[in-house]
């Protein structure tokens, strides 16, 4: 996971700078499987398919299926330029 997405808003990673020790995200990250599928002109169950069988990189602050998830724009959109395209004849 890369540290340097997860920085608080203090920009030094040390949490959100009011010293409980939460980490804020950028302002950036889509923090719910519905603004996820909105970016995506999806549907939630759709973005949860993609996650479970083709890898969109979802992150989830907690292991397990039921944890919060969040992801970044740039990585979904890297995501989406290299899956490779269907043509039809």
């Amino acid at each position: 996971m890369q540290l340097d997405s997860l920085k608080g808003a203090d920009g030094n990673g040390n949490g959100n700078g009011n010293g409980n020790g939460k980490v804020e995200l950028r302002s950036d990250a889509l923090q719910s499987w519905k603004e996820i599928a909105a970016y995506l002109k999806r549907g939630v169950r759709t973005a949860q398919r993609w996650e479970r069988c083709a890898g969109l990189p979802v992150r989830r602050p907690r292991p397990g299926d039921r944890s919060p998830v969040f992801a970044f724009p740039a990585e979904i959109d890297q995501w989406m330029h290299s899956r490779p395209t269907r043509t039809f004849n």
